[in-house]
Formats: structure tokens, C-alpha cells, sequence
């Protein structure tokens, strides 16, 4: 009985493996800047193109709301409630 080898069609050079993540809680844009958690605030996105990527923080409070940390900075800049429940803010541990 005759063994043929198989020609591989096709090779792989190189590979580039892409992740993709999503927050787990149910609210997935902040509410202040309405831009979504998982990307930049309006403060980052335009900072992106003078000074290159900038990692923008997501807070999430005790009452589980979150928000960009630039955004919310902002705002409790104001005021200590938070935008959505109005209950008094604290950083969840």
C-alpha cells in the first residue's frame, strides 16, 4: 500500500492573536460623557492624537455605578452624589 504525503496548501507565517473584553456589569457607557467604558473619555480621545494612547481608569461606586475617573473627577468637582442616584458618592473597594 502506497503512503502519499500531504502537501500543506497553506503555511503560517505569523500569527496575530487578538482579545476582545467586556465589563461584566450591566451599564457599559458613562452616563457623564455617554462615550462607552471599555474606550477613552472625551478628555483621553483627544489627547490620543497629540500625546499617543493614554489609559483611561473606569471607577465603579458603592451604589455600582461607574464612570470614566476623568469624567467623574469633573464632577465631583460639584458636588459629592453621584450623577445617576444622587446617593452620596464612595469609590467601591
Amino acid at each position: 500500500m502506497a503512503t502519499k504525503k500531504a502537501e500543506k496548501d497553506i503555511i503560517i507565517k505569523k500569527w496575530n492573536a487578538v482579545a476582545l473584553w467586556k465589563f461584566s456589569a450591566p451599564m457599559d457607557t458613562c452616563t457623564i460623557c455617554r462615550n462607552s467604558l471599555q474606550g477613552p473619555c472625551i478628555d483621553c480621545q483627544s489627547g490620543v492624537a497629540r500625546n499617543g494612547p493614554i489609559d483611561c481608569a473606569v471607577v465603579r461606586g458603592n451604589c455600582n455605578h461607574m464612570f470614566h475617573a476623568h469624567c467623574l473627577s469633573r464632577w465631583l468637582q460639584h458636588g459629592h452624589n453621584c450623577p445617576l442616584c444622587n446617593s452620596v458618592w464612595d469609590y467601591a473597594s
